[in-house]
């Protein structure tokens, strides 16, 4: 029996795929990212708290805190931009701290 030549091709990129290495480093980058992503949700659920509570005991959310949430947010974009193949840039430390914007356009860069 002939084996079919579209899954002997398959078979054959699958091979080539598992054998490149920078594969394998980029998994390695996006388990770590993953994981800062897990501590950067944590400290987004504190910054909602306090600025929750924050706005009640004074009636509006605090500067600095909101800043910090501008900054953790616009990281976790980056890190889910690396992490959904939508850039190859790696987030900082590797790269640049990402810098605020009101245009997701502004964020995305290949």
């Amino acid at each position: 029996m002939n084996e079919d030549p579209l899954k002997q091709l398959n078979e054959e990129q699958l091979k080539k795929n598992l054998s490149m290495p920078e594969n394998w480093i980029r998994a390695i980058y996006m388990i770590l990212f993953f994981f800062v992503y897990n501590m950067l949700d944590f400290l987004i659920i504190i910054i909602t708290i306090f600025q929750f509570v924050a706005t009640l005991m004074t009636g509006k959310p605090d500067n600095r805190i909101t800043i910090v949430g501008k900054h953790a947010s616009n990281y976790v974009f980056q890190i889910l931009l690396f992490l959904t193949y939508n850039t190859e840039k790696k987030p900082y430390p590797f790269s640049a701290w990402p810098k605020f914007s009101d245009s997701r356009d502004d964020l995305i860069q290949k």
